[in-house]
């Protein structure tokens, strides 16, 4: 045992040292030599940047930004959303129905109106149940075949040919004879002071509208050819340099005659509605059924005032006037007056414009038709002829908006409308649409094909 100790004494075995808790805090610890030499790297970078940060971006912000590529734009159409169907209307309690109602404004088309071409105007179909359109006359809205004259009085042309239909020249159209009673049949001037004038008027048309009554007198050589008859407020002087004789007339005491045959449009009863300044006269089927104006033809008097106007309305005391207007035998019937805000001169010296004596007729039938026209004094001169269907319900026909009148549609004989340029202030507003009256040749003897051909009916044709 005591061998061992010393073996273990003699040998030199190294222990190592345990350091304490205060020797190893201290020799963590850094001296303000060491953090010197830590930091001074550092700080010298962060200064370096700091001086050379502010050259570096005030070049980049001085650089030019490079142009940026052009973008080309595309206009793209806009396309309306498509408004969901109609949501069905819930009937009320004593409707017995199981189907929804759908509201009708919902499906109910916009109207479009839109320019027709004059020469070759699109079939369309009889418009007789539709309520006529009012309109005064625009620029543009003409489908009146003027042939280049012009003029509101008619055209040059030739009648209607041998068959039922448009004929040669117009067509379907009335012809015009202009007479002057201021001279002789060979020109020579012939003393005319207005109450002989009127008498020569009145016995003419007394004598069933012969010819033979105007023979003596001037007789301009040109024809003309119409298709309606309004005329709105021009000069007197406008009808003889329409019939190409205005170096030979003066603008008085003249006389046009339109002669010809119609075709009912359809079955039923009728009036003409007009007035002329200072005449408007209109023969259906041998019987006047429209005399009205200033003048009138039939009892040769100025009848423009308001006694005249109650006498004709059957109406007033004046025993002389209603027994002179029973006497012709043409005022069975009681007039009635439109007044429309465009005619305030109408208005005021006739009461507006006048309805006539009804009429009846079977359609596809042929009827003579005279109507004449005339100035007496000289001046301005105007005329208005429209229809009005007696069995058609007058709250469809539209009214002016200040005096609340129906708006008649034109009498016509073809398909057409008057010329823009005769539009004027003074103007009788008419509807657009309505029956034509169509004018057939002598050799015609009647027919409902006349009257059913569509590219004869009715037009909308307006701007």
């Amino acid at each position: 045992m005591l061998e061992h100790e010393e073996k273990l004494e003699a040998q030199e075995i190294a222990i190592p040292e345990v350091a304490t808790y205060d020797a190893i805090i201290n020799a963590q610890r850094m001296s303000i030599q060491d953090v010197k030499e830590h930091l001074t790297g550092p700080v010298i970078a962060i200064l370096l940047h700091a001086i050379i940060l502010p050259f570096v971006v005030n070049m980049v912000i001085s650089e030019p930004a490079p142009e940026a590529p052009e973008v080309q734009m595309e206009t793209v159409e806009h396309v309306p959303e498509v408004p969901p169907d109609p949501k069905p209307i819930e009937p009320p309690p004593d409707v017995l129905t199981d189907a929804p109602v759908t509201d009708i404004q919902a499906d109910k088309p916009e109207i479009e109106i839109d320019d027709v071409e004059v020469d070759d105007p699109a079939p369309v179909t009889n418009l007789i149940d539709d309520p006529p359109i009012p309109v005064m006359m625009k620029p543009n809205n003409s489908k009146f075949i003027l042939r280049g004259v012009g003029n509101p009085f008619g055209v040059k042309g030739k009648s209607p040919g041998k068959g039922p239909g448009p004929g040669k020249g117009i067509g379907s159209t009335l012809e015009g004879t202009f007479v002057d009673c201021k001279q002789d049949a060979d020109g020579k001037a012939i003393d005319m002071p207005q109450e002989k004038f009127l008498k020569v008027l009145k016995d003419f048309v007394a004598s069933d509208w012969s010819e033979s009554q105007l023979k003596g007198f001037y007789h301009s050589p040109t024809q003309l050819y119409s298709a309606c008859f309004y005329i709105p407020n021009c000069s007197a002087e406008d009808a003889p340099k329409a019939f190409q004789c205005a170096d030979k007339v003066k603008a008085s005491r003249w006389i046009a005659v339109y002669r010809g045959r119609i075709v009912a449009p359809k079955s039923g009863t009728f009036r003409f509605i007009g007035a002329g300044d200072d005449n408007i006269t209109v023969r259906f089927n041998k019987k006047i059924v429209l005399d009205y104006g200033w003048f009138q033809s039939s009892t040769g008097q100025l009848v423009s005032s308001a006694g005249w106007r109650d006498a004709l309305k059957g109406q007033g005391n004046d025993k002389g006037k209603l027994e002179m207007l029973k006497k012709t035998g043409n005022f069975t019937e009681a007039m009635k007056f439109y007044t429309y805000k465009s005619i305030n001169d109408w208005n005021k010296n006739l009461g507006g414009i006048g309805s006539g004596q009804t009429f009846t007729v079977e359609a596809g039938e042929v009827y003579p038709i005279e109507i004449l026209i005339t100035e007496i004094p000289g001046g301005r001169f105007g005329a208005a002829l429209m229809i009005e269907d007696t069995e058609a319900d007058m709250l469809s026909y539209a009214q002016d908006e200040q005096t609340k009148s129906p708006i008649f549609s034109l009498f016509r004989t073809a398909n057409v409308l008057p010329e823009p340029a005769f539009q004027t202030r003074a103007a009788v507003p008419f509807a657009a649409g309505g029956l034509i009256w169509r004018s057939v040749p002598a050799s015609y003897r009647g027919g409902a094909s006349v009257a059913s051909k569509p590219e004869e009916e009715n037009i909308i044709s307006l701007n």
